[in-house]
């Protein structure tokens, strides 16, 4: 398997340590703030561009502006972040993120993202779960008996991220 090139997003020390982990043995190119991705993303190619969506302190979630760049870039844009409220999915998705994970079990979630583009779905998959969770095809706990419950109930975003890193 030939390695893939991997800009990471994120203003956090620790947080890019962690991912640097979790993506080793691929070629991976960090970035800590919206500037210097642009410069990047404009300057190189890259597979997979994950994308911290709060850059900073008092940051108004400029990491959105960076997902329409990488997919014209043709990235593949992941976000990961520790907001995910409904309105924020969203609008991430409208602007072109293929997958969106939140932050706190990147073992999982950088493994399952990679397996997922290396099946090179273009994140197909990823949207028929989403359309599916829309049209309230998904809608019981039973659909995924392995993912592990925050909420007493399986709806929502958190039911369909489950789905989701279940491909």
């Amino acid at each position: 398997m030939s390695k893939l090139n991997i800009l990471v997003v994120e203003d956090n020390v620790l947080a890019r340590e962690v991912m640097a982990e979790h993506l080793a043995g691929q070629v991976v190119d960090f970035a800590a703030d919206r500037p210097t991705a642009e410069r990047k993303l404009k300057a190189g190619h890259y597979d997979i561009c994950f994308i911290d969506l709060v850059l900073g302190e008092g940051d108004d979630y400029s990491g959105l502006k960076l997902i329409p760049l990488a997919a014209s870039r043709g990235s593949y844009p992941v976000v990961m972040s520790s907001c995910d409220t409904e309105e924020t999915i969203s609008r991430a998705y409208a602007l072109g993120c293929k997958e969106f994970y939140v932050k706190g079990d990147e073992a999982h979630s950088v493994a399952a993202t990679i397996a997922r583009y290396m099946r090179d779905d273009g994140g197909k998959s990823a949207q028929k779960i989403l359309a599916a969770h829309a049209t309230g095809a998904l809608r019981h706990r039973e659909d995924h008996p392995g993912a592990v419950a925050s909420r007493p109930f399986r709806t929502g975003r958190r039911f369909c991220g489950d789905k989701l890193r279940g491909l």
